[in-house]
């Protein structure tokens, strides 16, 4: 009786599944081998929309690229520039920066000292000047500084400066009814004196 029980206890396993006939095998794995073409056709349309993504992402986070502010409505006032290129050579002004160098210590800004002369070298002491600055490198980061006269034609201000190398100053210097506009390409030295 004992024997009968163990027997009875020993699991039963189900029959072996009768071989599939070569045809139907076949077309089975005809069917399994075809299921990645979906696939591979998903990737090939959703892979080059995903880099143009990421490369906009990059764009748009890049901080060296810049576009410049209203270049369109500039193009199209092109005659105003132009008038104010003849004004600028009327008036003989000029603007000159001194030699220009990082401080040491991080958070201070650079001193900006600029000279306003007219056409015989003599200082204009009462115009406002300001200008717009920023790093070739950098040109999307503009920092506009509004300075001071300290006398004998001199103006200074602190320009928000981290990044040496060179540097474009827009000048726009207003005094009584005239206006001069400058474009200055200077180098801004680090703090131990090499660009």
């Amino acid at each position: 009786m004992n024997a009968l029980l163990r027997a009875a206890a020993l699991p039963v396993s189900p029959p072996e599944p009768a071989p599939a006939p070569p045809e139907r095998a076949e077309a089975a794995r005809l069917a399994r081998r075809g299921q990645h073409w979906p696939w591979f056709l998903a990737f090939l349309i959703v892979a080059p929309v995903a880099g143009l993504l990421v490369m906009v992402a990059i764009a748009v986070r890049d901080p060296s690229f810049a576009v410049e502010e209203n270049y369109y409505l500039k193009e199209l006032a092109w005659d105003d520039t132009a008038r104010q290129r003849a004004a600028n050579a009327a008036l003989g002004w000029r603007v000159a920066v001194e030699p220009l160098t990082l401080p040491t210590a991080a958070d201070a800004p650079v001193e900006l000292v600029a000279t306003l002369r007219d056409r015989a070298g003599a200082p204009i002491s009462e115009a406002r000047l300001s200008l717009e600055a920023f790093a070739n490198a950098r040109a999307g980061d503009k920092v506009r500084v509004e300075l001071a006269p300290a006398g004998d034609g001199r103006y200074r201000g602190p320009l928000a400066a981290r990044r040496p190398g060179l540097w474009e100053l827009r000048f726009v210097a207003l005094w009584a009814d005239a206006k001069f506009t400058e474009v200055l390409r200077v180098e801004l030295a680090a703090a131990g004196g090499e660009p």
